[in-house]
């Protein structure tokens, strides 16, 4: 972060930018500095005398003949003209603000939902998995509606009646990395509601989850296949890698051994994630299992971690499952391999 003098300091900073994104950090550390702390520690809370301080900070900060500012991140309008050319079309401004306002609204959810309360429960795991479990079935419902082509995210012409479906599919897909969002000011605007529940909050659950289970030890606490990571019943991790791997225990497996095996082993990478230093003895599959097992270990990796599979997630399987021991791929090429492609693709039979 950087420390500013005064505006000259910012306006040499802005020069010498090269980028929106760089920009926007700029402008917003400048006015986090000179206007947005010092207004906060003054008056917390809404208020006439909040108002005629911040009006006060500005002339202090800008001079007096700055009289227009833009956005909520107070941009005058000098440094808007100058640095920002029909900004509201170009995808790197709009998709700042988008994760800059969802970031707002997600800081509101948390409160409205009372997370700080549920993690702080003796039940926290499952009051916070509630949350998550909400947003991921939302999601498969969206997903189910383009799968049946009643929507389609790529469209220009999207309706009413599926908006929060076609706005959510976008925001967790990277959508408008690529593809600007002019109304991303609007209030109320719908992708930053969805990238405020699906992106940001979901994570900020997940992440509580896994550091609330590891509190209560209960994180793998051995490498080794044939011992049980945990034996407490209400592990969710557990039970989620159970219930989507278990229409196969019996047909897919050499044995009910192997099958817990791999679940441990998959339990531990998400209690963990780091398992490049464990030996793993590879667990034998049955053939004509392939596509399905490889998706259905995709199911569980997004059902925990909103975001695009890891390099260290498919190296798991190549090398704690036989039949995807001999497949190849390259960290910088992860989504052009055929293993990508099998843990994210849905076999027709399924």
């Amino acid at each position: 972060m950087s420390e500013f003098v005064d505006v000259n300091s910012l306006h040499e900073c802005l020069d010498s930018a090269n980028t929106i994104t760089v920009k926007l950090n700029l402008i917003l550390e400048f006015n986090d500095q000179f206007i947005f702390r010092p207004l906060q520690e003054l008056y917390p809370t809404p208020s006439s005398a909040r108002s005629r301080y911040k009006q006060k900070l500005l002339s202090e900060t800008y001079g007096d003949s700055i009289m227009d500012f833009f956005t909520n991140i107070l941009i005058p309008k000098e440094l808007y003209d100058k640095h920002f050319i029909n900004p509201l079309y170009d995808p790197e401004y709009t998709i700042w603000f988008l994760k800059y306002y969802a970031e707002i609204n997600a800081d509101r959810l948390h409160y409205i939902l009372r997370l700080d309360e549920k993690r702080k429960s003796k039940d926290a795991t499952s009051l916070l998995q509630i949350h998550v479990d909400d947003f991921t079935k939302f999601e498969d419902h969206a997903r189910d509606l383009e799968n049946r082509r009643i929507i389609d995210r790529f469209s220009d012409n999207i309706t009413n009646d599926h908006i929060k479906e076609v706005e959510c599919l976008r925001v967790i897909s990277d959508y408008y990395e690529t593809h600007s969002l002019p109304e991303v000011h609007s209030v109320g605007n719908v992708a930053v509601d969805m990238y405020a529940k699906h992106v940001i909050l979901k994570r900020r659950l997940l992440e509580e989850i896994k550091n609330t289970s590891q509190a209560k030890g209960r994180e793998a606490i051995t490498g080794n296949s044939d011992k049980s990571v945990v034996d407490e019943p209400n592990d969710y991790i557990r039970s989620t890698v159970d219930e989507y791997l278990e229409e196969y225990k019996n047909s897919g497996f050499n044995s009910e051994e192997d099958y817990w095996s791999l679940v441990d082993i998959y339990t531990q990478f998400f209690h963990r994630e780091d398992l490049s230093n464990i030996n793993i003895q590879p667990i034998f599959i049955r053939q004509g299992y392939k596509k399905k097992l490889a998706y259905a270990l995709g199911e569980i990796y997004r059902s925990f971690r909103n975001e695009k599979l890891t390099y260290e997630y498919l190296l798991l399987a190549k090398r704690g499952i036989s039949i995807f021991s001999d497949e190849e791929f390259e960290e910088k090429n992860l989504v052009k391999s055929n293993l990508y492609k099998y843990f994210t693709s849905k076999p027709a039979a399924i």
